[in-house]
């Protein structure tokens, strides 16, 4: 009894002379903790305010890109009031753009900053030609490197590489219908379209250069759908349905909405919501199967040699950041990548579920030589 009653008075003096030392310890290493931590914050302001103060210098930063409508005026607006810096946009159809972009290198000219388009022109004609960098360098600010402001949990980049990355996107099959020819639940999957009783009365946009036309016959060539083989047996029966082939987007999806056809395939989403927002009889629809997800010309790349360098980091960061993607979604009727952007007012069918299929870099390497299978199934209607 008396050793053990020894043995605790040597406990509880251990006790008193070791705890005080360790809890001063642990405090001090969260006291240093903190101090780093908001040490590290204060950095990448000081870091960014050096940066919005040289920016403010260069005056103003250039976007090439694909029409853009209504947003790129809202994008000015909006720049221009936060940041007092000029956006100027130079702008035409997206193959165009990018032989303009690389007739100016080839001259030595850098003249752009950012760049907005398609994945396609792209991964096929730009990223080869080595005239775009990483745009994970310029993120500067949290709340757009945060995973928790991204739909899919983490910033969306198309390629390993992070050189482009959508800024809205949309689930779609690539069918629209004229309701008043179309009853609902006629047309579930894409093999309903070999009914008879569609036969001539079906409009598809021109698989045979890019657009939707194309993405639509390429996504259906993927293993998800029907995979090569299926495929073009599938797209052999299709064209026996009487099939018109329309390269004019509006044209197509205008002469659904009057009647002259039921189904137009490989339609513009804007266009139909366009005229159905005008009150014309035209929607679209939602099929069996996974949609694909599509993000059309509103893809961010970014220019290795930037004509102005501060200002397009802080470009980079208001188009990845909430208000850009309010003004992308707002005005295109995608729907934002970012998760703290409202989906209020869109059609729930549009908005990519976690499952849907992405088309990412493999997929869009893949359009030129799909582009070829089908030149060579729809040569005779095209002649």
């Amino acid at each position: 009894m008396k050793n053990r009653y020894l043995v605790s008075i040597v406990a509880v003096v251990a006790l008193l002379a070791f705890s005080p030392a360790a809890g001063t310890k642990s405090v001090a290493a969260e006291t240093k903790t903190g101090k780093a931590s908001s040490t590290g914050k204060a950095t990448v302001q000081a870091d960014w305010e050096t940066v919005l103060k040289e920016a403010r210098r260069e005056g103003k930063v250039v976007i090439y890109g694909d029409a853009l409508g209504d947003t790129s005026q809202a994008w000015r607006t909006a720049f221009k009031r936060k940041y007092g810096i000029d956006i100027e946009f130079v702008l035409g159809r997206g193959g165009e753009m990018a032989q303009k972009l690389l007739t100016e290198r080839r001259a030595g000219l850098k003249l752009f900053d950012v760049g907005i388009g398609g994945p396609t022109t792209y991964f096929v004609v730009l990223k080869p030609a080595k005239v775009t960098g990483s745009i994970d360098p310029l993120v500067m600010l949290e709340e757009v490197r945060n995973p928790a402001n991204w739909r899919i949990r983490k910033m969306p980049y198309f390629d390993g590489d992070k050189t482009i990355i959508p800024l809205a996107s949309l689930a779609m099959f690539h069918l629209a219908v004229n309701p008043e020819l179309v009853k609902d639940g006629e047309i579930k999957s894409y093999d309903d379209l070999l009914n008879p009783k569609w036969k001539g009365k079906i409009a598809l946009n021109d698989p045979t250069k890019t657009g939707p036309g194309n993405q639509w016959f390429t996504f259906l060539m993927l293993p998800q759908n029907y995979g090569p083989k299926k495929g073009v047996e599938f797209m052999k029966k299709l064209i026996a349905q009487d099939l018109v082939v329309m390269r004019d987007e509006r044209l197509q999806v205008e002469s659904v909405a009057k009647g002259k056809y039921a189904v137009a395939i490989g339609m513009k989403h804007t266009l139909v919501a366009e005229f159905t927002n005008a009150g014309a009889p035209i929607k679209t629809i939602t099929l069996t199967g996974k949609p694909c997800v599509l993000s059309g010309a509103l893809n961010l790349y970014v220019s290795d040699a930037p004509a102005h360098p501060n200002a397009q980091k802080v470009l980079v960061n208001f188009l990845l950041g909430k208000e850009g993607g309010e003004i992308v979604s707002k005005m295109s009727g995608y729907v934002s990548e970012r998760a703290d952007v409202s989906t209020a007012g869109l059609d729930p069918a549009i908005v990519p579920g976690p499952n849907d299929v992405v088309l990412g870099e493999e997929y869009n390497m893949s359009v030129a030589a799909n582009m070829k299978i089908a030149a060579e199934l729809f040569r005779d209607l095209l002649k």
